[in-house]
């Protein structure tokens, strides 16, 4: 007969199936992107950013799906980084590499605005001072 599932007890260590998965498909996208493998870590990325809200998955995803020549997958990312943290600056830098050939003006824009908030993080550390 099966056995019931083990619930975790307060303060218990061991790690859920969830987020076991998580780890080993972050482990999976970083090795897999170092060793040039875009189409697994493309593949491993998406459902890594399914699985959880974090601006930097969906940054690393969206660099892995430009490799493989999913462009309007990347720039989808690339804008739901920003979604998720306006702060986060690499995806700003992304787009304005991918829309200056196609776009120049919202290239420029994109540029912009990741200026000022180099300029806002900046002013806000020497406040903080």
């Amino acid at each position: 007969p099966a056995q019931p599932v083990a619930q975790p007890r307060p303060g218990d260590r061991r790690i859920g199936h969830v987020e076991l998965r998580k780890h080993a498909l972050d482990v999976l996208l970083a090795k897999a992107f170092d060793s040039g493998q875009f189409d697994v870590a493309s593949r491993c990325g998406v459902e890594l950013v399914q699985t959880r809200r974090s601006s930097k998955d969906a940054y690393n995803t969206a660099l892995a799906l430009a490799r493989v020549q999913q462009t309007q997958q990347a720039e989808s990312l690339l804008r739901e980084s920003i979604r998720i943290d306006v702060r986060y600056d690499r995806p700003y830098q992304s787009l304005f590499k991918l829309y200056s050939p196609l776009d120049p003006n919202l290239a420029e824009q994109i540029r912009q605005a990741g200026m000022m908030l180099e300029v806002w993080e900046t002013a806000k550390n020497s406040a903080s001072e």
